[in-house]
């Protein structure tokens, strides 16, 4: 099921939070400031000098100076590093994703659904193109929109995972034996003026599979039309992209106008085949 396109991980204050967590969390902080505060209990503890208490206020100062030195000198350095850690994890599960969902269709020969997979691919890359020639990667527009693309990617592959599962589940129905079975059936009706229970019964059984096969084929049919519609708001975005100015209100605009679209999408799959 296709999800909304929440980039609260990419937001300033998330990625303020993030920087904050791991400068404070690194060595350079922590070990300074460890051993100061140890030099000090030890100063307290068994009356050293006075030289012992100055040595721990230094390291104390140092793993301090150290922290904001960090995270106000190297800021957009761990802003990119914060970018790359998400878009790796996007990759890697959309990797885990894609080769189940490719070992599937290939094996079953499902080309319109194969197809849609080389399509994402290339309409990512040339999302990605249009991206580095706007903005520079550790700008927050940049990875806003490229997370916005990779949760388009995201959401087309799970979508096609549900269909390879709904696939799945159809696979041992055979609608040629079904068809000519019910046809046996009427005629075997009408030459003996009528059915017994037990032909009845097997012609609902088989009506029942017949139906659950159509409608599993009319819901896969939609998700393939998803991703298609979901596909084309991505390229909308790119031109948008492409013509906009980089001021942050230009930005902001567009960005916020291509999630809304997007998740109005999503909603509309929700409703059509939630």
């Amino acid at each position: 099921m296709s999800q909304t396109i929440d980039l609260t991980q990419m937001t300033p204050d998330a990625v303020r939070n993030n920087v904050l967590k791991t400068t404070l969390t690194g060595p350079m902080t922590v070990y300074p400031i460890l051993i100061g505060f140890g030099v000090v209990a030890f100063w307290l503890i068994f009356d050293a000098g006075w030289l012992f208490a100055t040595i721990g206020a230094l390291a104390v100062t140092a793993g301090i100076s150290l922290w904001a030195l960090n995270y106000f000198g190297r800021y957009t350095t761990y802003q990119v590093a914060y970018f790359k850690k998400i878009r790796e994890d996007n990759e890697q599960a959309a990797r885990k994703k894609l080769r189940n969902i490719q070992q599937f269709l290939n094996d079953r020969n499902w080309d319109q659904a194969a197809a849609q997979i080389s399509k994402l691919e290339a309409k990512k890359e040339a999302f990605e193109k249009v991206l580095a020639r706007k903005f520079e990667e550790g700008e927050m527009a940049y990875a806003r929109y490229h997370g916005v693309a990779e949760q388009v990617y995201l959401n087309a592959l799970a979508n096609l995972e549900s269909l390879s599962t709904q696939l799945e589940a159809i696979d041992t129905i055979d609608p040629d034996y079904i068809k000519t079975r019910i046809e046996e059936l009427y005629f075997i009706a009408e030459e003996n003026g009528g059915s017994s229970d037990a032909q009845l019964a097997e012609r609902e059984t088989l009506e029942k599979r017949w139906n659950l096969r159509e409608s599993t084929l009319e819901s896969i049919d939609m998700i393939i039309a998803e991703n298609e519609k979901a596909m084309t708001e991505l390229d909308e975005i790119a031109s948008k992209i492409a013509k906009s100015k980089t001021d942050g209100k230009d930005v902001e605009k567009i960005l916020k106008e291509s999630i809304e679209k997007l998740n109005e999408l999503s909603d509309e799959a929700e409703r059509n085949w939630g």
